[in-house]
């Protein structure tokens, strides 16, 4: 267990592979990060605090409505079909923006590894996409 009481001690008894310490230690840094935030966030201006709690509020609104209406997806698929990406070398088209995917919520790529063979990257095509 855990001692949970203000100025408590306790004592970690792992064996030597077992990954406890770092993950404790881990711990230990998460509990005091939690501790930083909440802090901050009573320190805050009431109205600044407000305007971050109206803003999360649209974003988490905005992305739920996103996933429930796959009429949204679509769209922005078609809006990216036809809009071309051209090198940045020479202004040759490169691609259609509807080829790229995301990945992991944040990267786009281009899935065809012969994209990458021909953009001279032919090293990085060899490499599977997670």
């Amino acid at each position: 267990g855990r001692a949970r009481a203000e100025g408590s001690t306790y004592t970690l008894v792992a064996g030597g592979k077992s990954g406890a310490g770092p993950r404790e230690e881990n711990n230990l840094y998460k509990v005091e990060m939690m501790h930083r935030a909440i802090e901050h966030i009573q320190n805050m201006p009431v109205d600044q605090y407000e305007q971050e709690i109206k803003k999360r509020q649209r974003e988490i609104y905005r992305e739920q409505r996103f996933r429930r209406n796959p009429k949204i997806k679509e769209r922005k698929l078609a809006a990216a079909s036809g809009t071309f990406l051209h090198c940045k070398k020479c202004n040759q088209k490169a691609c259609d923006a509807a080829e790229l995917r995301l990945i992991e919520g944040a990267h786009h790529v281009h899935p065809d590894p012969e994209f990458l063979r021909a953009a001279g990257k032919a090293d990085a095509a060899d490499e599977p996409l997670q």
